[in-house]
């Protein structure tokens, strides 16, 4: 009837018992499973699922996390610091990748060390000792896919539900659904040509209990003015007396033209309140999803733990 091989039609009906589709009588025959007349009844009032809709309770409420539209070509994109990507060595970057992985792929493509390849993170403890003066070793670094998962997994670390962060009023909303998501409440603190508001952030600090203070002092996102010196004294001060987490995100550390750029709040930390992520996004590629996270290293541990997990 089917103008098939006999071997066909047994492949077929063994793969139907193999998933118990149907089941097999010596002498009898082949039949239905009997379970199945139950399961495949749908239920009175079910629905059939149809495209785009699901057969469960779903809040599509959105958290603010904007991902990369996909503009035509020609478009002149502004709203995104990256770097020339026709300057990028691509062939050399290629060649470098193949080496790695001929001469140690097969533990390189394993699951490895959760806080990051041990020899990029000494490269990376050098590199911020060299040009951003944060004394750091290889233990003193996390490597993560890009700042916001950084971000992520700092907030799973160190926030409760409830606790308070308060946040640049213009900023990261990437970062602050990472924040919502692990049960804190954001409370915005004015930014002017001077950055952050320092002095309402005392105010603040007077009427309630702080746990973390998220900034963004070399360039603040997305204004770009640099924090003032006086403030970043006074910021660090404030967090030392006070206790509060600070977050400084680095994100275009290497973006500077007329002056060198200006040091990280985490160079002149010596309360051991600040948590420092960077990213290779804007020197490298977006694409490549390289960022780290540097000190204190009982918070690095518990977000390596949680990355693992």
């Amino acid at each position: 009837m089917l103008r098939v091989h006999r071997n066909t039609v047994l492949a077929g009906y063994n793969e139907l018992i193999a998933k118990g589709w149907v089941v097999t009588i010596p002498g009898g025959g082949t039949f239905i499973a009997s379970t199945l007349s139950t399961v495949a009844r749908r239920p009175p009032g079910a629905q059939r699922p149809s495209d785009g809709r699901m057969g469960f309770d779903f809040s599509a409420t959105p958290l603010g996390i904007h991902g990369e539209p996909d503009y035509p070509r020609g478009t002149l994109v502004l709203t995104r610091a990256v770097p020339d990507f026709r300057l990028l060595p691509v062939p050399a970057l290629a060649r470098v990748y193949r080496q790695a992985l001929r001469k140690d792929g097969g533990r390189l493509l394993s699951y490895g060390d959760p806080r990051g390849e041990r020899r990029l993170r000494v490269a990376l403890a050098e590199m911020v000792s060299a040009t951003r003066a944060i004394r750091a070793e290889a233990d003193d670094v996390l490597i993560t896919r890009g700042s916001l998962m950084g971000l992520h997994l700092a907030a799973r670390a160190l926030f409760s539900p409830g606790d308070t962060v308060a946040v640049e009023a213009l900023g990261n909303r990437n970062a602050w659904a990472a924040f919502r998501l692990a049960g804190a409440k954001l409370v915005p603190v004015p930014v002017d040509k001077g950055g952050i508001r320092v002095d309402v952030l005392e105010s603040l600090l007077r009427k309630r209990r702080l746990r973390a203070l998220y900034v963004t002092p070399h360039h603040q996102f997305p204004t770009t003015v640099n924090l003032d010196a006086t403030r970043r004294l006074r910021l660090l001060e404030l967090a030392g007396r006070h206790r509060v987490i600070v977050l400084e995100d680095d994100y275009d550390h290497e973006f500077h033209y007329d002056t060198p750029p200006v040091l990280p709040l985490a160079s002149a930390d010596s309360a051991g309140v600040v948590l420092y992520f960077g990213t290779l996004s804007k020197v490298l590629a977006p694409g490549l999803r390289m960022g780290f996270a540097i000190k204190p290293r009982p918070v690095l541990a518990r977000m390596a733990e949680l990355r693992a997990t």
